[in-house]
């Protein structure tokens, strides 16, 4: 199971190098970037993660990843574990664009030690 902690991810779908931030406890996932903010749950084995995630505009004027305006979608991902870091990808939630991969580095335990 991936490591409880921060981290900073990376994805790219229409839209590429868009970066945020995240906290993963208990399998719960928490966090955003300078538009939007997510949260949702991780499962499964290292080799095989789940993840499913709700992204919701804050900002006004927001625009996804996916080139899409303001709202709230869901994603459904699929990936491993690296090391300490996270690789998932998955399908668009709008037809037509292109699917989504993220990088989540690992930054720092969640005691900050």
């Amino acid at each position: 199971m991936a490591i409880d902690g921060f981290y900073g991810v990376d994805f790219s779908a229409l839209t590429k190098g868009a970066r945020g931030i995240v906290v993963l406890q208990e399998g719960k996932i928490h966090g955003g970037d300078d538009q939007y903010l997510y949260a949702g749950e991780i499962t499964g084995p290292d080799g095989r993660l789940h993840v499913t995630l709700t992204v919701k505009a804050y900002a006004p004027g927001a625009v996804s990843a996916f080139g899409t305006q303001g709202g709230k979608f869901s994603l459904a991902l699929t990936g491993n574990v690296v090391g300490k870091d996270l690789q998932f990808s998955g399908p668009s939630p709008f037809p037509g664009s292109p699917g989504i991969t993220v990088r989540a580095t690992f930054l720092s335990d969640l005691a900050l030690s």
